[in-house]
This record gives C-alpha cells, structure tokens and sequence, in this order.
C-alpha cells in the first residue's frame, strides 16, 4: 500500500494554489472588469473597481445608489451600471451566509403576512373601522370578478400545461423529464386529493405508470400519497442574498400550473399578457424619459401575498379553489413544518399569475394606464 507522506499543512497549501487555468480565467475577469469601469469613467465606477481589485467584496456588494443625489441622468445611468456590474457574482468572497439572509428575508414576509391577516379579518368582522382601502377593494374586487368569470367554466384537464422545468416532492435531478414525472409518486395535500383524482381519471396511463402496472381506474386513488404541503430551500439569487423558494407536492403543482394556465389566458383578455416582459420594459423605457409613468418594482412580492387578502379580493369560489390546491404548511430547512401566513410561494404554479391579477386589480383600482408583469408594475 502507497502512503503519503506530504504533511497536512503541506497537502493545504497545494490545494490553495490555483491552476493555470483559474488563474487565467480571474486575469480575464479583472481585464473585462477594468476595461467596462474605464470605460463608464464615473468616480463610482473608480469605488468598484478598488473595492474589486483589493478583494473588499462585502463593501463592493453593499453600496447603494439614490437617484435623487443626481442632477445628471447620464451620470445615474453610469453610477447604476458600476454599481449593479458585480452584484450577481458568485464568485466574491463576502463573508456573507446569503442562505440566512434568505431566511430572515422569508420570515419577515411571513410576519409581515401574519399581521396582514390579523388586521383583515378585525376589518371583515368589523371589529375596526374602515379606511380608503375600503373603496380600492371594491373596485379591485369588482376587476378580479370581471376577468376570471365564472369558477365554473375551468376545466383543469383542459387547461393543463403538463409539466414545468423545476423540481417537485418526488421528481427531482435526473427524474426532472417529463417522462420520469409521469412514473414518479403522486404526492398530493389533503384538500387537493379530491381534485388530483378526478385529475388521474381523465388520464389513467398516468396512473398506471406510477403505479408501474395497468391501474383500472378504480383503483387509481391508490395512487396518490398524502402529504403536509411543500418544502422551503433556498437558491443563488446574488452576491447578497439567496432567494427562498418552495418545491411542491407532486400532483398540486399540476392542479396549480393548470390554474395558472387559465388565469394567464383570462388576464391576456384584459391586455395583459405574461408570456411578453417586453411591454413593461419599453412602457419603463418611454416613463424615463417623458417622466408620466411610474415603475414599481416589489421587494419580496409573492412572500407578502397574504392568504387573507385573497379571500378579500377573490370570488369565493375562486378563493376556495386555490385555496384547496395551495400548500397550508412548510416543511422548512431546519426540519419543522409551519402553517403559512402567505397564500403561496414562488414554485406554486399559479403564484406568479395571482400576483399579476391582484396588482393589476389594485393599480387599476387607483390609475388608468397600467400595465404588470408579476410584481413589475408600471
């Protein structure tokens, strides 16, 4: 047998020293960084680049920059560039644990969520008195109504999309084809198994297929495999911070993305249309320059949809439906499982389409001329 020798002092530092080729390839970053700072030419962009050069990342990822210190737009747009350049960099040495910023970022939203909550159902009961908000609901409420119609007329298997690129409770790495996922375990929440049946029934080689036999239909509920809800972790988001997002069950995320399907097309009957980011960037573009639109652009936007303020805002109906299909509980990182504060997440199928239709509804509530993508309002 071959021992070795080398002392692990020794073995360390062999380790640490970096290879031609990770060499070469920080001499090429800090070029391309040099050159783009030397060519914005602003006194930010010299900050940047010796916060860069002298490894000072953690001041580098956090400077701000505030629009309303400028007098020249092209000095901003300069200053915003050299600011912005490196704050996505997975390659800077923060110190930073962006998985805990994450999480602290995820429960503030849900405490925020929480009061939210509190303080709609003391409004509903009439407990307190109501404010402005009181006419805003009513035309949101009335907008929301308009363009989902009657709860009725969704037929899930009719709008069902298939399936999406990202993970669920039981498809995951190499199961994330659409093939595997047709043979994968049919996880399912309580309130959503009802629906999922009826689901599987109108499609019962998907059934047999994860039962990895021939299913007759009856014996298809058999199938399904009950769970809590869905499991929170955390992803590269930037240098700062990871973004906190939930996988779902199996069978709910399928429910959800044909929900989600259906409110898209109902939204694009009212113009808006979630399949074009483009309109909000060049409806942006035009406000910048001729100052009468706003853009708005939410921090934490789906996080702080609290399950409250669907029930408000939402035909009952409507509420009801997604309600059953959402996950009420969390299976967090640390291993507990907690009720949720927020309606759903972002990894819920039919999250990104609520939020649009709540945005939409509120801001045309109180302006004319809106436009949203998600929680990018303009």
């Amino acid at each position: 047998m071959r021992h070795d020798t080398t002392c692990p002092r020794q073995k360390k530092s062999r380790r640490e020293v970096p290879t031609p080729q990770r060499r070469l390839g920080r001499d090429v970053e800090r070029v391309i960084v040099l050159d783009f700072l030397e060519h914005l030419d602003s006194p930010r962009a010299l900050t940047v680049w010796l916060l860069y050069k002298y490894g000072e990342h953690r001041q580098l990822v956090e400077l701000s920059i505030d629009p309303s210190s400028y007098v020249s737009p092209d000095l901003f747009r300069r200053d915003y560039q050299a600011t912005r350049l490196l704050a996505k960099h997975d390659g800077l040495k923060t110190g930073i644990d962006t998985d805990a910023v994450a999480m602290s970022a995820f429960l503030k939203a849900e405490e925020q969520c929480r009061t939210t909550n509190q303080r709609l159902l003391l409004l509903r009961s009439g407990a307190c008195a109501s404010g402005p908000e009181s006419l805003v609901f009513y035309r949101a409420r009335a907008k929301i109504a308009a363009i989902l119609g009657d709860v009725r007329d969704l037929d899930l298997t009719a709008w069902d999309p298939g399936w999406s690129k990202g993970r669920t409770s039981s498809a995951f790495g190499s199961s994330l084809s659409s093939t595997r996922k047709y043979a994968s375990r049919l996880d399912v929440t309580p309130r959503a198994r009802t629906l999922a049946l009826r689901h599987l029934r109108s499609a019962p080689a998907w059934g047999a297929a994860a039962l990895k036999a021939d299913a007759p239909c009856s014996v298809l509920g058999s199938a399904l495999a009950t769970v809590e809800g869905n499991t929170l972790l955390v992803v590269p988001k930037n240098a700062k911070t990871g973004r906190p997002i939930c996988y779902e069950p199996h069978m709910n995320i399928r429910l959800q993305l044909a929900v989600g399907s259906y409110i898209r097309n109902r939204l694009r009957k009212v113009g808006v249309n979630l399949d074009d980011q483009s309109i909000n960037q060049r409806r942006a573009r035009v406000g910048s320059k001729h100052g009468h639109l706003a853009t708005i652009d939410l921090s934490s936007a789906s996080d702080t949809i609290a399950r409250e303020l669907v029930w408000e805002l939402l035909p009952y109906d409507w509420a009801a439906l997604l309600d059953d299909l959402r996950s009420h509980y969390t299976k967090y990182p640390d291993g507990s499982v907690r009720r949720n504060e927020k309606f759903s997440s972002m990894g819920n199928g039919f999250t990104f389409e609520l939020e649009s239709l709540i945005f939409f509804a509120v801001s045309t509530a109180v302006a004319s001329d809106v436009s949203v993508y998600g929680d990018d309002i303009v």
